[in-house]
Order: C-alpha cells, then sequence, then structure tokens
C-alpha cells in the first residue's frame, strides 16, 4: 500500500460509511492495511469507527488487528476478547473474521512465549479456514501421481534458452529471491500466474481422446506452447530477456516436468524444513488442493516429504540443471548468493538488485510473505521452529528430520 492509499483510507471508509454499506464492504477495505502491518492506519480507522459508533463487531476486531501489528501481544489479546462479546452481524461476516481472531489470538500467544496455546490457536484457525471442502492429502497425493506418472514419451527441446522455473516448497523464501531477481533490469519473473495449470488442464482434455502416441505427443507440444504464450503474453520489461516462471509447489510434479521440458533449468529454494513445514501451518492460507494440505501439522509434514521425495528422485543436489538456493545464505549473505543465481540465469551483476525492497513495494503482492518482505534483509533469518520442539519430537515429524539431515540442516538446539 503506497502512501497516497494510506492517505485514501479514510475518506474511502467516510463514503461507505455515509452509504451505509454492508460490514462485509468496510471489512474489505480495511482488511487490506492489516494485511500489510500499517497498524498507523488501522488505528485511524479504528478511531472513526468509534466516533462514529457503527459496527461494534468490527471495531473490536480491527482493534486486535492494530494492536498484533504494533506487536503489542496482550492490547490484541484484550481487543479479542471484547470481540467475544460482539457477534458477527451476519455468518458471512464471521466467516471472514474468523479465522483473522483466531490467527491474531495465536500469534499474540506466540508473542507472550505461550508455544503449546500458540498451537492449539492456530490449529482452531486453520479449521475455520475459508474455502471449499479441503482435499484430504491422500487424494492431492493420488491427482498429483496420475498426472505426473502417466506413461508420456519426452517432448524434444523447447529452445526457450532464456526461460527458469522457480521451485522449492511454500515458505521456503521464494518470494524474497523472485523480488531480487525482479529488480534486476534484464530479468522479469512471473508471479505464480498458473501458466503451465492451465497447459497441464488443456492436455488432460486431450488424453482421454486418443490412445495414439503421436497425437498425444502433438497435444503436448501444444499445451508446452500455450504455457510460453501465455507468459509471453505477462511479460511488460522491454529490455528483459531472461524470464522466471516462480510456482513452488510444482517440485512435486517433478517427472512431469522433465517429459514436458528435457532442458529445463530451474532455481530451488531451500530452507530448513523444520521451519517449511511449522511456517505453513502457521500461515493463514486460501484454500487449494495444496494449501488444503497445511490444515493440520500432520498433513503439511506429509506433503512437504511428497514433494521432496519426487522432487529428488529426479534432480540431485549436483544436478547441472538445478541451481539451489538456501534461504538462511540468501538472507546472511545476500549479495554473494544473489551473484551465483545471477551467474547460474546467465545475468551480470547489477546494483538495482540491492534496492529489492523499493522494487517490491511497487509490486502487487500475491502471497503472505509481502509483509516481511517489505522490512527488508534487517529482519534477518527467520526461524521458530526450536520453540515449537514439540512438535518436532512427535512421531509425524519423522520425515522432516530425514530431510534435515539431507540438506545438512540441525535438529538440535
Amino acid at each position: 500500500m503506497n502512501a497516497k492509499a494510506r492517505t485514501d483510507i479514510l475518506p474511502a471508509l467516510d463514503a461507505l460509511l455515509d452509504a451505509q454499506a454492508t460490514p462485509l464492504m468496510v471489512f474489505s477495505l480495511l482488511i487490506e492495511p492489516y494485511r500489510l502491518g500499517d497498524h498507523a492506519v488501522l488505528d485511524r480507522a479504528v478511531a472513526r469507527l468509534c466516533e462514529l459508533r457503527q459496527h461494534p463487531h468490527l471495531t473490536h476486531f480491527f482493534e486486535a488487528c492494530a494492536r498484533i501489528s504494533a506487536g503489542e501481544a496482550l492490547a490484541a489479546l484484550n481487543a479479542l476478547d471484547a470481540l467475544s462479546g460482539r457477534p458477527a452481524s451476519s455468518p458471512e461476516l464471521g466467516s471472514q473474521t474468523g479465522p483473522v481472531a483466531a490467527s491474531i489470538r495465536a500469534a499474540a500467544l506466540e508473542k507472550l512465549g505461550r508455544y503449546e496455546d500458540a498451537y492449539a490457536a492456530f490449529s482452531a484457525m486453520n479449521a475455520m479456514r475459508l474455502g471449499r471442502t479441503p482435499t484430504p492429502f491422500a487424494d492431492y497425493r493420488k491427482s498429483v501421481l496420475a498426472q505426473t506418472r502417466a506413461p508420456l514419451a519426452p517432448l524434444p527441446p523447447a529452445n526457450r534458452p532464456g526461460y527458469f522455473q522457480m521451485l522449492g516448497f511454500a515458505r521456503s523464501g521464494t518470494t524474497l529471491l523472485e523480488n531480487a531477481l525482479d529488480a534486476h533490469p534484464q530479468i522479469e519473473t512471473f508471479e505464480e500466474v498458473g501458466a503451465l495449470n492451465r497447459a497441464r488442464e488443456q492436455l488432460e482434455m486431450e488424453k482421454p481422446r486418443t490412445a495414439d502416441p503421436e497425437r498425444m505427443r502433438a497435444a503436448m507440444s501444444a499445451a508446452r506452447d500455450r504455457y510460453y504464450q501465455e507468459l509471453d503474453g505477462h511479460r511488460r520489461k522491454r529490455a528483459a530477456g531472461i524470464f522466471v516462471d516462480k510456482m513452488p509447489p510444482r517440485s512435486a510434479e517433478a517427472r512431469f516436468l522433465i517429459r514436458m521440458f528435457p532442458e529445463q533449468r530451474y532455481i530451488f529454494q531451500i530452507r530448513h524444513p523444520f521451519d517449511v513445514a511449522l511456517s505453513c501451518f502457521r500461515q493463514l492460507f486460501q484454500s487449494n488442493p495444496v494449501t488444503d494440505q497445511f490444515r493440520t501439522f500432520q498433513s503439511t509434514v506429509a506433503a512437504y516429504d511428497f514433494a521432496m521425495t519426487e522432487w529428488f528422485a529426479l534432480f540431485g543436489l549436483d544436478h547441472p540443471l538445478v541451481h539451489y538456493v538456501r534461504y538462511e545464505e540468501l538472507v546472511s549473505s545476500f549479495e554473494p548468493t544473489m551473484r551465483q543465481t545471477l551467474s547460474f540465469l546467465g545475468a551480470a551483476w547489477d546494483p538495482a538488485v540491492l534496492t529489492f525492497v523499493d522494487h517490491a513495494k511497487q509490486r502487487a503482492g500475491k502471497t503472505p510473505s509481502y509483509s516481511k518482505l517489505r522490512q527488508g534483509l534487517q529482519i534477518g533469518v527467520q526461524s521458530n521452529w526450536f520453540h515449537y520442539r514439540f512438535l518436532f519430537e512427535t512421531r509425524e515429524a519423522e520425515p522432516l528430520h530425514r530431510w534435515a539431515a539431507f540438506f545438512r540442516y540441525p535438529t538440535v538446539m
């Protein structure tokens, strides 16, 4: 949210209140500054709601949002206690404020060092998460394997040397890396645009129609062409000659990728598996078949283990088509790590990369990582798993221990 957007919030709020707008409309306006951590804007909005004595549920709700954004954990819990006495005016409004309120409670408890209580609050948040009926892990895994292990012959190379894909796993630091790369004048990144998903859907529609290998090969080629055409439709930087398509969940589809793009080169982001799993579980995501797996700690671990197993069955840590970037090194040794990544992409160093925070502020963030990204590198490496040791000592966490050993991360603090 830029400075103009901040100054426009109160007039927009007044206009909604004068027009007797629904609480849902007020919620939609004010939730954005909360997502960006802008407690100053929220303070002014709450003061206006109090002054006009309208929407008491939203008044207490956004007071809690403002307090947790300001780092005031006890005040946030007090606001949530007041909110409990002011029920939402409709089930629709409650379905919006409920999960966010649970996430605020969890964050406040975490800040107070009450980690087991925070875990319970995060569990409650995930149980209330919006969306359709969640996809069970077994169904998600079966769907991915049906697509990736279909008997499809590899296509010939696409001859697109300037195109790369950025993979890894959710909450592994890809948003930071992607924005740093996009700050380079000769690189353009595409943030989770879904081009390959639509190309694959096109291919899936063709499969039942033919058993002819040549026709199937032609359908694969057409789907791949559609993928590149859609990416090209998103291009905005005239000087760019290197293009990076970021979609971390695609790691689980490695067997499909190697058939569709046999010469494709990848940037793969690695972060401590404990932190990745914990961060996914603690994040309030919009619902889809991938993020549905993050509703419980157990299914989060299963999804991570599945994605890493599928990827590393084909691409080892020394694979020539893959450049692996560790999140911790990216944050603590930013310039050397970026120089190595740019070298892999075939781009020269450019100091514009160092201004990625200013660049990111001009972009519309699609992922929850943007609020911290815009704080820059001064926040340091984000690691919280040791506070939740009780989770990682369980049997369900055993796959994470195996991957931590594989990546040579410590599991004892």
